[in-house]
């Protein structure tokens, strides 16, 4: 499994003043576990479950609560997209009906699973142990009569196929704009809150470097900017009026467009009181 993490690398002070070069590379976190669905998945409803599950694939693969859910090498993980990028879901933050689904829906159950109850929810206790037991008591004891309704599936995203899946900056926005149930599972919205957190981010780091690499295609000459190290970073940040220059604007959204970027992503986000980093306007309550 290969994790994926942001990397911001601007070596401003061994930027040479003749050839401007700046080298970035940036990733929004997720993990790649092996399981690639090219078209939006067949799902059918578990009865008596506010959940869904994939006949037609031979993976262990659910649909709760807005978001997608995959178990796989002993791991759970969760994307709002039906093909990934998937987060992993550590066993202490599994929501419970996810824990609740019946072994008979695993499409490739483990083989730990052999002897179990087919009718009846896995035996986490016994595979995770007792203090993860003893910490989520009772997952396994509920009101039959009182299960929440399964949340609306997003078909709009059974248009996104193949090459047309979306970048993952894109995915953020499209579900915004197409999809709007909001998670009612306290481990789900603050998942959902997280993945937004990140995608914005992602979005703002994305637009920074592509203004900042128009920004020294523009003005490589800049003495400021390249013959005073310890002044590159502020510099740059106070200089960065390229959207306001005439045809800077178009030469930038050609660039967001051609890495799939969505300006839109980053709306609220604002430079730093250093003028170097970003205020991002979201928090995340682990209380909740």
């Amino acid at each position: 499994m290969r994790s994926e993490l942001f990397v911001l690398w601007l070596l401003f002070g061994a930027i040479p003043s003749a050839t401007a070069q700046v080298s970035v590379e940036i990733n929004l976190p997720g993990a790649s576990i092996g399981i690639n669905q090219p078209v939006y998945p067949e799902l059918v409803a578990v009865p008596g479950y506010p959940v869904y599950y994939a006949p037609q694939i031979n993976s262990n693969y659910f649909f709760y609560d807005g978001m997608y859910w995959v178990y796989h090498r002993d791991n759970w993980y969760a994307s709002s997209w039906y093909n990934g990028p998937w987060g992993l879901v550590g066993p202490e933050a599994v929501p419970l009906f996810i824990l609740r689904i019946p072994v008979r829906y695993y499409r490739e159950p483990p083989a730990y699973f052999h002897g179990w109850s087919s009718d009846a929810a896995p035996r986490w206790g016994e595979h995770w142990g007792d203090a993860w037991d003893q910490r989520r008591h009772g997952w396994d004891t509920w009101d039959r009569a009182a299960v929440p309704a399964p949340a609306p599936l997003p078909v709009y995203q059974q248009q996104y196929t193949g090459n047309s899946y979306p970048a993952v900056a894109q995915q953020q926005l499209l579900q915004t704009q197409n999809y709007r149930y909001q998670p009612h599972d306290v481990v789900v919205h603050q998942r959902a809150r997280e993945r937004a957190a990140r995608f914005r981010l992602y979005g703002f780091l994305e637009i920074l470097v592509l203004d900042l690499l128009v920004a020294l295609e523009g003005q490589h000459a800049d003495s400021r900017i390249f013959d005073h190290p310890h002044q590159h970073a502020v510099a740059l940040m106070r200089d960065l009026h390229v959207l306001e220059q005439a045809g800077r604007v178009e030469v930038l959204k050609r660039r967001v467009e051609r890495r799939g970027v969505v300006m839109a992503v980053c709306t609220g986000v604002k430079i730093g009181t250093d003028h170097i980093g970003a205020d991002m306007p979201i928090t995340v309550n682990r209380d909740e």
